[in-house]
């Protein structure tokens, strides 16, 4: 049997490709239910996003959302860059008046 590849990040926080997971379960949504539920009856806490790339579902999870198939770049236009880039990239970004 296949399984998905789960790629820790950082302490705390995981990435998973959620595509097939998603069909196999009737849609990302219920996938993201059964991940929640799956999770809290150990008696953790966990926050699930779901987007197109992973800084969108990181995003995402701070509101426990499913963002869309394509929707990933809309969703991310309403954060200020410096919640979207690194420092590196965001503070040059910011003192040229992108993004602020």
């Amino acid at each position: 049997m296949a399984h998905a590849h789960l790629e820790v990040l950082r302490p705390g926080l995981r990435a998973i490709p959620a595509r097939g997971a998603a069909r196999f379960h009737g849609g990302e949504e219920a996938l993201v239910e059964r991940l929640y539920d799956a999770v809290e009856s150990t008696g953790f806490e966990c926050r699930i996003g779901v987007a197109d790339g992973l800084v969108a579902a990181q995003l995402a999870a701070r509101v426990q959302l499913v963002v869309p198939p394509g929707g990933s770049a809309a969703f991310l236009a309403r954060f200020p860059v410096g919640e979207v880039a690194p420092p590196r990239l965001a503070d040059p970004l910011v003192r040229l008046g992108l993004g602020a």
